[in-house]
């Protein structure tokens, strides 16, 4: 729904996620992708700020915290998590290639080179 701009669905349904996924970071993750593309920046930090908490308390995949940060343009940021999601062996780093969400990134000359490195040229 985020691809098509139904960014209010969007929203609704990944709130409604996150409340019957007992926790898991990906609905919040992606809600504040949503609230980003939406122009809500401001949401969007918010949800970025409770993911990096929250992964002071338990595991979040720092994926999910690279990835909202990069579409805040908060690239720097954003590389040092995926550095962190490298080191942890994340497998959502496999999708990097193909992934919208990673648009923003995509002309940063450090995520091309971390695109190589992986194998994902």
């Amino acid at each position: 729904m985020i691809e098509k701009a139904k960014y209010s669905e969007a929203i609704q349904e990944f709130t409604k996620a996150g409340k019957l996924s007992g926790g898991n970071s990906e609905p919040l993750s992606m809600t504040g992708y949503a609230w980003a593309k939406a122009g809500d920046l401001a949401r969007a930090r918010a949800a970025l700020q409770e993911l990096k908490s929250l992964s002071v308390q338990r595991y979040v995949p720092a994926s999910h915290i690279a990835m909202l940060s990069g579409v805040l343009q908060e690239k720097d940021e954003a590389m040092t998590w995926l550095e962190q999601s490298y080191a942890d062996r994340d497998l959502r780093l496999c999708r990097l290639k193909a992934e919208p969400k990673w648009d923003p990134m995509r002309s940063d000359p450090r995520f091309i080179a971390f695109l190589k490195r992986l194998g994902l040229e």
